[in-house]
């Protein structure tokens, strides 16, 4: 805990310096100009002064939590273990935000000016995501133009949607909080562990971003000398920094569902849903069902305002949400046929067999197009908590699709399903539980 004590002094001096510079020219005019640039900055300032604060707030609570289990060392036996070998190649978020806060808490006070409606200066920088030079675009004004566009667009959706902040039910602030920010950067990689007798999430480790092939296998290989199943994956999106971090990727509908998804994460965060979820994280209280409804709820809601936004801004004129069929829905169903057989062959104590078995379909998907690094327990440990997916064998995800028909607004469903605790309650809520 001692070491956000340090973070701290150094999120506030940063901005508040710049605030002070922001607010210098008033002491150099005129009194009569002095009145109209106070008129003009102070309002910008204050505004400045509140999403730093709220800013704080996030890191620390969300820091607090994270930072103790993807940071620090493990305890004893088997944590203690894989934190030996995961060790150099482990992720720093107190580094990662020192880093990017240094820069990042300043532009609160110099943000770029922004037209929500300015989409072709978001097109230009996704259009440029993948070029050979495509690196020079981090921290530009092209990207910092971009993400504010795509800020006011999120907030202009969240707003319809009624979903602004955790306290809105209570007292309605008006406001977004968590404060929307996030990065486009290469997110970290996740270490999943799994045993090799059922499919579960035994352990999860952050690791740095963009680790080779032969860094994650050889990862694996040790992990797996220990008796269980792992997998080093590349996410997405994280929301346990602050801002969040979004990977650069060229398909705008993609990056807006995955800025939405990792802004709820912290939203929830502040839910008896995602507290618990969170809680889950630090191994505290484990509840592999909680954390399925927390990712299956962010997945849900964030595909649905991110399409949203997507349409309204910068889907062609004849795009249509997609609809389940064709080559991708076959897959999904081929791997929920896979993971059913798997369950079927690990619950009869057929490990060999169930291992044999995934090693053959991966083979037999990469025959069809499909590649997959890795087909095994913890691959399925770690792509079950998405239950809203077509592939996955939770019923959870048809639950919540079900509760989602039944409420006439997002902002009803984020209502009803955020105050839940265990799964039961959620069956209570479409009429499955007693």
């Amino acid at each position: 805990m001692g070491v956000h004590l340090i973070v701290l002094p150094i999120l506030t001096i940063i901005p508040a310096k710049a605030g002070i510079q922001k607010l210098q020219g008033v002491n150099s005019a005129t009194s009569t100009d002095r009145q109209s640039i106070v008129g003009e900055r102070l309002p910008s300032f204050l505004g400045a002064m509140v999403r730093l604060t709220t800013a704080i707030v996030l890191i620390l609570a969300l820091g607090s939590l994270f930072l103790s289990s993807c940071v620090f060392p493990y305890g004893t036996g088997l944590q203690s273990q894989v934190n030996r070998i995961a060790s150099p190649h482990k992720f720093s978020i107190f580094g990662w935000e020192v880093n990017t806060l240094s820069h990042r808490l300043v532009d609160l006070f110099d943000s770029p000016d922004a037209d929500i409606n300015d989409v072709d200066t978001v097109k230009s920088f996704f259009a440029s995501v993948g070029q050979s030079d495509s690196s020079h675009f981090e921290g530009t004004n092209l990207e910092e133009r971009a993400e504010c566009i795509i800020t006011k667009q999120i907030k202009e959706a969240l707003r319809e949607e009624g979903i602004l902040n955790p306290l809105d039910n209570f007292l309605s602030l008006g406001i977004v909080f968590p404060p929307l920010a996030f990065e486009f950067e290469p997110s970290p990689d996740l270490l999943v562990i799994s045993p090799r007798d059922e499919i579960k999430l035994q352990d999860r480790v952050v690791l740095d971003p963009d680790l080779t092939v032969e860094e994650k296998e050889r990862i694996e290989g040790k992990v797996d000398t220990l008796g269980g199943s792992s997998l080093v994956v590349e996410l997405g999106g994280v929301g346990f920094t602050y801002p969040t971090m979004v990977t650069e990727t060229s398909n705008t509908r993609y990056a807006l569902h995955a800025i939405v998804e990792e802004w709820l994460h912290q939203y929830l965060a502040f839910k008896p849903l995602g507290f618990l979820y969170l809680l889950d994280a630090v191994e505290i209280r484990g509840n592999y069902q909680i954390v399925t409804m927390n990712e299956t709820v962010a997945g849900i809601v964030s595909e649905e305002i991110g399409d949203k936004i997507y349409k309204k801004y910068y889907a062609p004129e004849d795009w249509e949400e997609p609809q389940n069929g064709g080559p991708v829905s076959e897959v999904y169903r081929e791997m929920r046929s896979i993971r059913l057989q798997v369950d079927e062959y690990l619950a009869n104590g057929e490990v060999e067999k169930a291992e044999d078995f995934m090693r053959a379909k991966r083979e037999y998907l990469a025959e069809k197009g499909y590649y997959l690094r890795k087909l095994n327990q913890a691959y399925f440990a770690f792509h079950g908590t998405y239950a809203y997916k077509p592939g996955s064998v939770s019923p959870i995800g048809e639950d919540l699709k079900e509760l989602r028909e039944q409420c006439s607004s997002l902002q009803e469903f984020m209502n009803k399903v955020t105050g839940m605790t265990d799964y039961d309650d959620l069956k209570k809520e479409v009429g499955r539980g007693s």
